[in-house]
């Protein structure tokens, strides 16, 4: 980073998840591949409509897609090793939306089929600390919310009634 002393370190585990042959399809790519039948997660998280009885973004099931598990597992290896060689040490990771989902899940424990009550936005923080070899999670802030007193757009599974 300019003007510190800082390593930067890129890892490709870290990445946002793999769609395997849908990789890099639009929505209309997609439904002429898979079928309307496929598409709500694709067209729930497009349109910031709630799927029913699931995430915003649930791939699960279909074909090809890495599963929340497999994005959870690749990255916590990465974490883990990380947090191994800067030991007692604060660490930067920068990594995409769907990791940092499944890192909130994993790490408090809610089931892949639970709704989500809170919002997973652009620009969310999460601090996670390594103890004893679990993960902990110590913060999760929602910035443009912190910040603005807004957020960037609402994406909650299930609306809580004013």
């Amino acid at each position: 980073m300019a003007g510190r002393d800082l390593k930067v370190q890129h890892s490709p585990t870290l990445r946002e998840r793999n769609f395997g042959t849908l990789e890099g399809k639009t929505v209309a790519e997609v439904r002429t591949t898979l079928g309307p039948g496929y598409l709500k997660a694709a067209e729930s998280s497009a349109g910031g409509k709630t799927q029913a009885g699931g995430d915003l973004a649930n791939w699960t099931g279909v074909p090809g897609i890495e599963t929340n598990e497999e994005v959870w597992v690749r990255a916590s290896v990465f974490l883990r090793e990380i947090s191994h060689e800067h030991r007692g040490q604060d660490v930067l990771v920068v990594t995409h939306g769907g990791v940092l989902a499944r890192a909130v899940y994993s790490v408090l424990g809610i089931p892949e089929s639970m709704p989500r009550h809170f919002a997973l936005t652009n620009g969310l923080v999460v601090i996670l600390q390594l103890k004893h070899e679990i993960f902990h999670l110590l913060s999760l802030v929602d910035y443009p919310l912190a910040m603005n007193g807004v957020t960037t757009h609402d994406t909650a599974t299930v609306k809580m009634a004013d």
